[in-house]
């Protein structure tokens, strides 16, 4: 994975915790980021990416 598509993965975890409102913790965005990893490509997480 390259760094842009890490940086594309993690911030669109981000923005679903914040839409979430849940607490911001280490387990909750890996969490996220294997459901992110295993139901979206690269290229269909950096298109996420640039849309919001």
């Amino acid at each position: 994975m390259t760094g842009q598509a890490a940086k594309a993965y993690g911030c669109v975890a981000y923005r679903i915790m914040e839409y979430e409102k849940e607490e911001l913790s280490e387990e909750y965005l890996d969490m996220l980021m294997g459901i992110l990893t295993d139901f979206y490509t690269t290229d269909e997480i950096q298109k996420i990416y640039k849309k919001i």
